[in-house]
């Protein structure tokens, strides 16, 4: 058979060149390894991400357990702890979605043993006559977590280097080692120190025991008489009360550093900052405060300090011992009753003069004492 010849005009496509072909290849290459390097970032950036959300859920499991149940996880039962409270599977807790275990870790400045369920005793109780119980110390923990690399070794970094360090940089003493970003390391904080409140009982009475009760303790206790007690709680902590016949007489829920005072068999709200109780001499408070340094100068105290406020205090005490031995009069029309509905007392020529006198002194004293503290 015959072949044809090709036709006139008419070529066959050649060929890539090897240069050609190198050329795209290279092209290709580069665009791949661009998507794959962003795919990459993003993946770690979410990596990231997700552990922030689960740190903070951590973090607040903590809280609420100290907070709901009185509750303080050791280092040996925190994942178990915190798996309940999440309602999580511990493998969840003690491990990040990057297969890299957390660390939990305690100031080691703590002087509670930990784990802590609160009782009646409390935190850093004290019962010496006219002592305070010092706040808790080191009730600081730390979580942390890597998304990169596992943790290494920390046991050259001190707790406070780990606190203190800025996010975004690695802890002094970091080890050189590690493979990883300072933004693959997430740390924590957790500081429960906000949440306890001091709580002062004193049993002025001398032979009846003071019967009181914390939420947590099994049963109710007894205060000797004659005696005190001082200890930090958690915010929050039901004090239940009872007259000297085991009664109910009344219950608070602690919001603030708060004391109470059993005598002639009930209870009553009795606020201190020093824990001596009442009857005791208030020259002591007064002495102390005219000790303090002055506040610094300035125009718009209009001379108001410590002495000042002191002063106008005792003007205040003796216009209201006068005002009481006139019968705690207000209205200057000696035909007044016990009914304050039936006078006008907004009007000062009404008013009894030692009434007035009074309110006067009451006002300075509010208004130096305002001015002392600008």
């Amino acid at each position: 058979m015959k072949t044809l010849p090709p036709s006139r005009g008419r070529r066959i496509p050649a060929g890539f060149t090897v240069i050609e072909l190198i050329a795209v290849l290279t092209v290709l290459a580069i665009l791949i390894s661009l998507g794959g390097s962003s795919a990459y970032v993003r993946l770690r950036q979410g990596n990231r991400d997700r552990e922030t959300i689960a740190l903070d859920a951590l973090a607040a499991g903590m809280t609420n357990a100290a907070r709901s149940v009185r509750y303080i996880p050791s280092t040996s039962d925190w994942v178990a702890t915190l798996a309940a409270r999440l309602d999580c599977a511990e493998v969840q807790v003690g491990a990040n979605a990057s297969g890299n275990t957390r660390v939990y870790m305690v100031d080691p400045a703590i002087n509670v043993t930990l784990p802590y369920t609160q009782t009646g005793a409390g935190m850093s109780s004290s019962t010496a006559p006219g002592s305070v119980a010092a706040p808790p110390d080191g009730l600081r923990f730390l979580f942390l977590s890597s998304t990169a690399d596992a943790l290494p070794s920390l046991s050259g970094i001190t707790f406070d280097t780990l606190w203190n360090n800025v996010p975004g940089t690695l802890p002094a003493g970091w080890p050189g080692s590690w493979k990883g970003d300072a933004a693959d390391l997430q740390i924590r904080r957790v500081d429960l120190r906000g949440l306890m409140m001091r709580l002062i009982l004193n049993n002025v009475d001398a032979y009846t025991g003071a019967i009181w009760q914390i939420d947590g303790a099994p049963s109710t206790l007894t205060l000797p008489g004659s005696s005190q007690k001082s200890a930090w709680y958690f915010d929050g902590s039901f004090v239940s009360l009872h007259d000297n016949a085991g009664a109910l007489y009344s219950r608070y829920v602690l919001k603030a550093d708060t004391s109470y005072t059993f005598q002639s068999g009930g209870w009553s709200p009795h606020l201190t900052s020093n824990g001596k109780g009442p009857g005791v001499d208030l020259c002591d408070d007064a002495a102390a405060f005219l000790a303090t340094p002055p506040p610094p100068f300035r125009s718009d105290r209009c001379g108001a300090d410590q002495h000042a406020v002191v002063d106008e205090m005792c003007n205040y005490l003796k216009s209201y011992n006068r005002w009481s031995n006139d019968g705690f009069r207000r209205s200057d029309d000696s035909s007044e009753d016990d009914d304050d509905n039936n006078h006008d007392h907004s009007d000062p020529e009404q008013q009894s003069p030692r009434y007035r006198n009074s309110k006067e002194c009451q006002n300075r004293v509010k208004t130096f004492s305002k001015n002392a503290c600008k």
